[in-house]
């Protein structure tokens, strides 16, 4: 069931954003904490980043794909 209750908040002072499931407030925690988990799996690149869907977009630039906007309806590529 899909549902617009986001229990989970961060507690770090002055974000207090909320989040629908733990995992993407864990996934969050890493914006705060300077860690970044997501390493880049391209030779000679080493960037990493804190966010799984950031690493994803990057890996564009390597393979030469355009990324398409997320917001539905729209059609723009980049």
């Amino acid at each position: 069931i899909h549902t617009n209750k986001q229990p989970y908040q961060c507690e770090y002072i002055g974000c207090g954003k909320l989040f629908t499931q733990k995992r993407a407030l864990i996934g969050h925690l890493h914006v705060h904490t300077d860690e970044k988990p997501y390493k880049c799996k391209y030779i000679g690149c080493g960037k990493s980043f804190s966010d799984l869907s950031n690493l994803t977009r990057h890996g564009l630039i390597h393979t030469g794909e355009l990324y398409w906007c997320e917001v539905p309806s729209c059609e723009k590529r980049y």
